[in-house]
């Protein structure tokens, strides 16, 4: 938690390992959007299962088309966002078998344009950031559209709490530009919380670093979140190349609530 290193694996492993996450044994779960796959390794960095064909773009059981991001519920259901070549998000058993496969290229409810970042809560909806559309689209564990929440930000990556507090990382909703993804350059950096209705609980906004001199506190194209069991933040920047922790500091938080209710 101090930032001390304890281990290190994979090197030349990967070839764009773009998301990680960790299920309820503690086995690391990553995407490798060029190559297709997404891995599960037990801590140590043994290889345990392989989903998607290696160095093979496709759209069926069996492949995907640069993946962004997976998540594992505590049943073991998979749910990979297949979304840099692909629109959709496909499940998996906990024993690795294709369930099935919902979403396309679009804007109405289900559809996608770069399902970049997805989670589950404890009651097993999942949470896809639908990047380009600028908003959070929420289904059942079936793949039944349940809500969308547009226009908070351009989400990059999400993380859901134990109690389901939903942490967004993103940049502020703008409009559409030259390239492939929307938010290329972000204009701003911010993180939301919110509960699993939508409603914003808390927003933080973060100063932009430049590229090769970002200071201590700055960010620069914010990509991935995470908290500890305290409220710390943990956020990842893709110019900046490097991840920092953020403290939480309830006293502050607790004067201002004390403040607004007067």
């Amino acid at each position: 938690a101090e930032g001390r290193l304890l281990d290190a694996w994979g090197e030349g492993l990967f070839k764009a390992a773009h998301g990680l996450r960790l299920d309820r044994e503690g086995n690391v779960w990553v995407t490798d959007a060029r190559a297709h796959t997404v891995q599960e390794f037990t801590p140590n960095g043994k290889l345990l299962l392989t989903l998607g064909t290696p160095g093979e773009p496709g759209e069926d059981d069996r492949h995907f088309n640069q993946p962004t991001d997976v998540v594992v519920t505590p049943r073991g259901d998979v749910y990979v966002a297949d979304g840099y070549g692909n629109n959709r998000v496909v499940r998996f058993d906990a024993r690795g078998r294709f369930v099935k496969t919902w979403g396309r290229l679009g804007v109405k409810p289900g559809e996608f344009s770069l399902p970049h970042a997805v989670a589950v809560d404890s009651r097993g909806r999942v949470y896809v950031c639908d990047r380009n559309n600028g908003r959070v689209q929420v289904f059942d564990r079936e793949g039944g559209f349940l809500a969308e929440w547009r226009n908070l930000l351009v989400p990059w990556g999400i993380w859901i709490s134990p109690k389901d507090e939903i942490l967004l990382c993103g940049s502020s909703p703008m409009r559409w530009g030259e390239g492939r993804s929307l938010g290329v350059p972000p204009k701003d950096q911010l993180v939301m919380k919110l509960n699993t209705e939508g409603r914003v609980l808390e927003l933080w906004t973060f100063p932009t670093g430049q590229t090769g001199r970002e200071q201590p506190g700055e960010l620069n194209w914010l990509h991935a979140i995470a908290a500890d069991s305290h409220g710390n933040l943990y956020l990842g920047d893709i110019q900046g190349r490097r991840a920092q922790k953020f403290t939480r500091l309830e006293k502050h938080v607790e004067e201002a609530s004390e403040g607004s209710a007067k």
